[in-house]
Formats: C-alpha cells, sequence, structure tokens
C-alpha cells in the first residue's frame, strides 16, 4: 500500500481558483493543491494578505495570482473566474470557501448585516459555481468544491452559529450537482 507521500493526485498544472483564500483554511487549501502541483489563484479583499500569500504560493514552484474581489457582488464573483481563465489559461477546480461569520447573536444582528452574511456565503457559493460552470463544460469537466461548517448542523444559544452557517444546508445539494 502507498503512503500519501507517494500518491499522485492527478493535479499537476491544473488551475484552481479559491475563495476567501487570502488567510486561514481558504489558504491552507492553496497551499495544499499547489504542493500538489496546481496552479492556483487566491482571492480576498485585503490588498496585503492577498500579496503576502501570493509570494508564498509562488515559491513552490506553481503560478500563482491575487485577486481583489468582493464575492459578495456578480462583478466581484465574475472578476475571479474571468481573470482566472484570462492568466491563468483555464479552470479546473473551484472552491467556494469565502465566509463571514459574525460574533452576535440574532436579536443583536442588523438587517444589513444578515444580508451581508446570505450575499458572501450563499450567493457568492452560487455566482462563482455559475461563472464556473461555462468554462469547464467547455474543458470537458471540473470539480467544484463548496466549503461549510459543521456548525450548520448544530444549533447554539442566542442563534449565533444560525447567523453563520445559514447557508451551509443550502449548499449541500449544490455539492451534488
Amino acid at each position: 500500500m502507498k503512503g500519501m507521500a507517494e500518491w499522485d493526485l492527478g493535479l499537476k498544472g491544473k488551475v484552481a481558483a479559491i475563495s476567501g483564500s487570502s488567510h486561514g483554511i481558504g489558504n491552507a487549501i492553496a497551499n495544499s493543491l499547489a504542493d500538489e502541483g496546481c496552479n492556483v489563484v487566491i482571492s480576498g479583499r485585503d490588498d496585503d494578505r492577498l500579496s503576502l500569500a501570493e509570494k508564498d504560493l509562488t515559491t513552490k514552484g506553481v503560478q500563482a495570482l491575487a485577486v481583489n474581489c468582493d464575492l459578495s457582488t456578480d462583478s466581484g464573483c465574475k472578476k475571479l473566474i474571468d481573470q482566472t481563465i484570462e492568466k491563468l489559461g483555464g479552470l479546473d477546480i473551484l472552491v467556494n470557501n469565502a465566509g463571514i461569520a459574525p460574533h452576535k447573536t440574532i436579536e443583536d444582528t442588523s438587517v444589513e448585516e444578515w444580508d451581508q452574511i446570505q450575499d458572501v456565503n450563499a450567493k457568492g457559493v452560487f455566482l462563482g459555481t455559475k461563472y464556473s460552470i461555462p468554462e469547464m463544460r467547455k474543458a470537458g469537466g471540473g470539480s467544484i468544491i463548496n466549503i461549510s461548517s459543521i456548525a450548520g448542523l448544530v444549533g447554539r444559544p442566542g442563534g449565533l452559529c444560525l447567523l453563520y452557517t445559514s447557508p451551509s444546508p443550502r449548499d449541500a445539494p449544490l455539492s451534488r450537482m
């Protein structure tokens, strides 16, 4: 039986776009893909974090591109996908990772904050997927990976998890398409 270090995951030369990947889990995903030889596009809204993350990824011998975009908007999601295709020549993998989590109870959350959570955590997944599918179809296939939280299955007093994870159960059917 082969050890993990000996497995070839077939990712060398593939192109992956990872939303919300200038730090945290998204950045760890980008680094893992780069370690497998995958060219990566990272995204976020903090230029300093993006620049550092992009620089780190290029040391792995792959192409890396940082895209500053707001994934709560149609134009931001389209920018991520369009720049991936334009600058790296295609799109094989999309990782919908971006998400925001306020540390508030439901009663302390404004409607505007709720809308922002839904725009990033739910609409961002929809739009990233929508704009990726045509390129993946043209290429004969691809993979879309939706990251969600176990917190979507577990409640907490005050609805703290509900605010963050309310899109997660809705992502599940989209992930099975």
